[in-house]
């Protein structure tokens, strides 16, 4: 479940862009490829500047995470906004245990590569710092870089969008995350 809530705000008349704050809220549960449970809570706020051809935005979070400790967040879905991801990693914990704190911090930005009054193509790269606490699974503790290309297409009201692109995870010592498409 995942609410964005965009408080758009007018730049000065000197420039075309617009300033935006999203709010957000996504909760997640699963094994994901472990055998116990994990439940995470991710409220990501987003500072966003955009002109019709460019966009540049920050994000920062503030995560809970419930379980044994073999699951970390992973900051970096899709879109500028980049929901939780996760990882395993090796835990000897037996017990649950639940961390909170801030998460990585998101540096994204994008250039319109093609546009008509009803679709366009970005291209957008994406940088997550690794500035978690690895040791609470908030985060790996390294960088990670992604590059994709975003399409929407609009018919009417209703809109289509989606992204392809490629994201190369920073490794912490002892581990070989693989890079992925």
């Amino acid at each position: 479940c995942a609410t964005l809530l965009p408080v758009p705000h007018q730049a000065s008349a000197a420039t075309d862009g617009e300033t935006s704050i999203i709010l957000g809220a996504e909760y997640t549960s699963g094994d994901y490829g472990t055998s116990s449970k994990t439940k995470i809570w991710y409220f990501p706020v987003t500072l966003r500047y955009e002109t019709d051809v460019n966009a540049a935005s920050i994000t920062v979070s503030y995560l809970s995470v419930e379980g044994r400790g073999d699951v970390v967040v992973s900051g970096g879905g899709g879109g500028m906004g980049m929901g939780s991801q996760t990882v395993k990693r090796t835990s000897t914990q037996t017990g649950t245990r639940t961390d909170s704190g801030f998460g990585d911090v998101i540096l994204a930005g994008s250039h319109k590569i093609f546009g008509t009054a009803s679709s366009r193509i970005d291209l957008t790269g994406k940088i997550k710092f690794g500035t978690a606490d690895e040791t609470d699974n908030l985060g790996t503790g390294e960088n990670d870089y992604a590059v994709q290309l975003d399409f929407e297409k609009d018919y009417n009201i209703n809109s289509v969008f989606g992204s392809a692109g490629y994201k190369i995870l920073g490794d912490p010592p002892g581990t070989d995350y693989k890079n992925v498409f």
